[in-house]
């Protein structure tokens, strides 16, 4: 019989090229019961890299990693544009390569920092009316995308050499890569496609402490995959940290407001911590006091 996972938490996993996040997902399920299981932010197979997979009551966390900030390396390759901007694709156009050198193409990398608006790829998850945007994709019909507002923390070159260029991106939730590749190679009179694509972040989680699947299979079997699930506490490090009394525990778990005596920023989200340590509830601060937005623990 599969051993049962009871613990909340966070489990970082480093997703191989080759599988989607479901993929990975049902890969858990066929080795652990899990009453309940997600991730925060979907990769597509091409890719690897950080992927936090969300377990039991810690899904309730989901929110609030799904909006954090993203980190990635690339390579975009020039030259050569595919339908669907990546190496999956078909080849749709090739064009000359200008005369590059590391100056220029910095250059051009600034040009992309700070929000600005981007239009999903057709070869996307995005829904219209009713149907996936790649569905529609397959079958040869494209449609008018709204732009959507992102964000830009940080790009950054790092190699240049044979008509590829390897990236860094820090970037906001939805922001395209292979959208983001693709305008790239514009901007530098040319046309291009994404060949590769690694997460190195995903809000708090960064690849070292990322595991691949083989280690999860080894600890399933030898029993110490806890270990290595995040606590709830520790998955928003970023929000303040409020312990309360076990008369305050109360009033969040009954859905009741609380006062602090902690000053917070109004509008703010805080961690409610249990007598103990535990991470009960998500609060967000008001005027008349702390709300629960959402309680982890029961």
């Amino acid at each position: 019989m599969k051993p049962r996972l009871e613990r909340d938490g966070v489990l970082v996993l480093d997703k191989p090229v080759g599988i989607s996040s479901f993929d990975a997902i049902r890969f858990l399920r066929s080795r652990i019961r899990i009453g309940k299981i997600g991730h925060t932010g979907t990769l597509d197979p091409l890719a690897s890299g950080v992927l936090p997979i969300v377990l039991n009551r810690a899904t309730r966390l989901s929110p609030w990693l799904s909006d954090a900030r993203k980190g990635y390396e690339a390579t975009l390759v020039l030259g050569e544009a595919r339908d669907t901007q990546d190496a999956t694709g078909r080849v749709v156009e090739r064009a000359p390569i200008p005369e590059l050198d590391a100056g220029g193409i910095e250059r051009v990398l600034e040009t992309f920092l700070g929000a600005q608006t981007q239009i999903p790829p057709m070869y996307s998850a995005v829904h219209h009316e009713g149907r996936r945007l790649y569905e529609l994709a397959r079958e040869g019909i494209e449609v008018a995308r709204p732009p959507r507002r992102i964000e830009i923390d940080v790009l950054r070159l790092l190699r240049w050499e044979g008509g590829e260029i390897d990236f860094r991106v820090i970037c906001s939730k939805g922001t395209y890569i292979r959208t983001l590749a693709t305008d790239i190679a514009h901007r530098l009179g040319t046309v291009g496609h994404l060949s590769r694509l690694r997460r190195i972040r995903s809000g708090p989680f960064g690849i070292e402490e990322a595991h691949p699947l083989e280690e999860i299979a080894e600890r399933i079997e030898r029993g110490n995959f806890e270990e290595i699930v995040i606590p709830p506490v520790e998955a928003l490090p970023d929000l303040p940290a409020l312990l309360l009394s076990p008369e305050q525990c109360a009033a969040i778990r009954q859905g009741r407001a609380i006062r602090h005596p902690t000053p917070v920023e109004p509008d703010a989200f805080v961690r409610l911590l249990d007598p103990s340590g535990a991470l009960l509830a998500i609060g967000i601060a008001r005027k008349e006091g702390i709300h629960p937005k959402r309680v982890i623990a029961t």
